[in-house]
């Protein structure tokens, strides 16, 4: 089969370049070992947040919150609830009103809130031990799995050719210049190869003597049955020990599991561990004082995958033409994925991109690199990244 462009991997990323791809006129063939929103992009808490450390992922997120509004208005759209980041430690109050004023620059309703006000305001919730919190009430939450279908159901009613269940074995170069997918199917001829596999993207790319620093690492959730009189709640974050939750049909979503060690992408748990039901169970019943008999229905986990600086891999890769990398979200892919897979369409279609894709190109590291795994999503900035952040983010290509 020959394409104007080849996409590996389903998932968010991929399903949204799909759809901004062929909406332009592009015949796109969109490639999986399994179904959309099957991988880690179903498996989302979804959270769509302006509450980050930089400012271009409040940019990406509020460009999020608008797109994934604009798809999902037969599903419901975003649900709007807000998002409450508490912490445990007095001294994290400085970096909170500093935070509360960047939120604030760039025109977010966004409050600090202290004590006993976190009690007035969010009765439901026991804040023992907390000090302090930033809420912005305009946040919400979406279903992961929803937008990655429905992007996967819009890419195909484009004319997006559909490879699903279809395992992408290695990509074709031909002098430094790619050719093609080598599938268990059989070739896809294109002169554009767009990876966007999750945690699967640094194989594939070793494969074709491609190494970026990419590692995967497993995060996990649960969600409670049904729960009785559920309060109206907002998205919750506790710090520093990184516990969350948000509501969910009629019972609560509930992490983290996180684990900062690489894992293998071929061989990982499906599962959520069964210490992690009763540690997020004594959280959330200390948390939810109506809550003490809580019954946690499910669980799973996914792969997530790091960067040494927490920022994504996103645009062409140097050392072949026209092939193009999407990966390394650190967890945050629901919110960052949508407005980057725009931008990485007006890239490929030569216009200049949406958002300034500068800061995050592919060879922006050199050699063999080593970082540990750290989470992306954070109210420091760990790095020092932010001094630099006005001319890196800010600004369009």
């Amino acid at each position: 089969m020959k394409a104007d462009a080849v996409i590996i991997g389903a998932g968010i990323a991929g399903s949204a370049l799909a759809y901004h791809l062929s909406d332009e006129g592009l015949k796109v063939a969109l490639v999986d070992k399994d179904y959309p929103g099957l991988g880690t992009s179903g498996r989302s808490a979804g959270f769509l947040t302006v509450q980050h450390w930089n400012r271009l992922d409040l940019l990406l997120s509020r460009l999020s919150q608008e797109f994934c509004s604009d798809i999902l208005q037969e599903k419901g759209g975003l649900q709007r609830v807000g998002f409450l980041r508490v912490t445990a430690r007095g001294e994290d109050i400085p970096l909170m009103k500093e935070r509360t004023r960047m939120y604030r620059q760039e025109g977010v309703e966004a409050e600090l809130l202290e004590g006993k006000e976190l009690e007035f305001r969010f009765p439901a919730i026991d804040f023992s031990g907390l000090a302090a919190g930033i809420h912005t009430p305009g946040d919400g939450f979406v279903d992961a799995y929803d937008v990655t279908t429905t992007l996967a159901s819009l890419a195909r009613a484009n004319g997006t050719v559909m490879k699903m269940a279809t395992t992408a074995q290695r990509i074709e170069i031909r002098s430094s210049k790619v050719s093609g997918v080598e599938t268990a199917q059989g070739k896809l001829s294109a002169d554009i190869v767009a990876v966007a596999a999750g945690a699967w993207s640094g194989s594939l790319l070793r494969k074709a003597e491609i190494s970026l620093p990419l590692k995967p690492y497993r995060t996990q959730a649960l969600v409670t049955a049904p729960v009785e009189g559920l309060p109206l709640l907002p998205m919750f974050h506790e710090l520093p020990d990184g516990y969350y939750f948000r509501p969910d049909q009629d019972g609560i979503l509930l992490g983290d599991g996180t684990e900062y060690r690489e894992a293998e992408p071929t061989r990982y748990n499906t599962h959520a561990d069964f210490g992690l039901y009763s540690e997020i169970a004594g959280w959330i019943s200390k948390r939810m004082p109506t809550m003490k008999e809580v019954v946690l229905a499910r669980g799973w986990a996914g792969l997530c995958v790091a960067t040494p600086d927490r920022y994504p891999l996103v645009g062409p890769l140097d050392a072949v033409d026209g092939l193009y990398l999407m990966a390394g979200f650190n967890g945050l892919g629901v919110m960052r994925s949508p407005p980057l897979a725009r931008a990485l369409a007006d890239k490929i279609l030569g216009r200049r991109p949406s958002v300034n894709l500068a800061p995050l190109r592919p060879g922006r590291f050199s050699g063999n690199v080593d970082f540990p795994i750290m989470e992306g999503f954070t109210l420091q900035d760990t790095l020092g990244l932010s001094k630099s952040e006005p001319s890196m983010e800010r600004d369009l290509e």
